[in-house]
């Protein structure tokens, strides 16, 4: 009988995630998750926050987009204007409700995303990319156009997104990556009909029951377990610092060092021990 669940497996270590990780080829696409609950766009969970039915988000992205074209005057306007993938990307990355559901090709930064919050347990989605393309040409043939760098374009994107009939989840990027897409090596997995859950258009490509195909892994998050992980990503350079670039990326990525700090502190760095004077000029200037 056919498994009727994503396959699942739990991780209790960053040693048994790093065996584990081996196991997924050139193809797949991962996605961090702080918390264990079903994939939804930021769409969806608008829709649904705000009572909308998922019916009328077709229409919604719609206006969403046609109201940031004609306020968007930055200097890659040319290309909001062109491609709704790239006008979406861009209002994905400043954190406005779309249809894209951000996934990495790398496992490791997904995972930094699955770690970086206060939680017991968390989970990453891995999907297999090359899986989902095959299907989804079975789905919806227009999906090869996406793939023609000069078709990229609303018309494309129209004839393989906007006819709101079909489910699957196809991954897509826009021709220009924007900078955030570049550092987190990051795709995007799209649903095809909007008027269903992002889960519901995933299982519209068959075999996605398959641990072939999809896997969620269950992370059991202890102390360790999280200082580890966030230890050794820092030592490949993953943080919020450097997958966001600038000063918030940097600021919010403070909270990860906190044991660190503490390392610090606990050696008294950066401030005099007790046997060293104050040089002379501050003495002085006491008086």
């Amino acid at each position: 009988m056919p498994r009727r669940r994503v396959v699942e497996r739990t991780i209790r270590s960053w040693t048994h995630f790093l065996a584990v990780r081996r196991e997924f080829g050139f193809g797949w696409l991962f996605r961090g998750q702080p918390a264990d609950r079903p994939l939804k766009t930021t769409l969806e969970r608008a829709c649904v926050g705000a009572g909308v039915r998922l019916e009328a988000a077709i229409g919604i992205e719609e206006q969403l987009i046609r109201d940031f074209r004609r306020r968007y005057t930055g200097a890659d306007a040319p290309e909001v204007q062109k491609d709704k993938l790239y006008c979406l990307a861009l209002l994905q990355h400043h954190g406005a409700p779309t249809r894209l559901l951000d996934f990495t090709y790398s496992p490791f930064v997904a995972a930094y995303f699955a770690f970086e919050d206060d939680e017991d347990t968390s989970a990453m989605w891995c999907v297999n990319g090359d899986w989902a393309l095959g299907e989804c040409r079975k789905v919806e043939p227009q999906v090869d156009r996406r793939n023609i760098d000069v078709e990229r374009n609303d018309a494309t994107f129209d004839a393989v997104y906007h006819t709101g009939k079909r489910a699957f989840a196809f991954p897509d990027n826009p021709l220009i990556l924007n900078p955030r897409l570049i550092t987190q090596q990051g795709v995007f997995l799209i649903p095809g009909n909007l008027s269903r859950s992002f889960m519901s258009n995933l299982k519209g490509l068959d075999g996605w029951n398959s641990g072939d195909h999809v896997v969620k892994l269950r992370f059991r998050l202890t102390t360790r377990f999280k200082r580890t992980a966030l230890g050794e990503l820092h030592a490949m350079n993953i943080t919020r610092a450097s997958l966001f670039p600038g000063l918030d990326g940097f600021a919010q990525s403070l909270k990860q060092r906190v044991w660190f700090y503490r390392r610090l502190a606990h050696r008294r760095v950066g401030r005099r021990p007790p046997n060293i004077p104050l040089h002379p000029t501050a003495v002085a200037g006491r008086g």
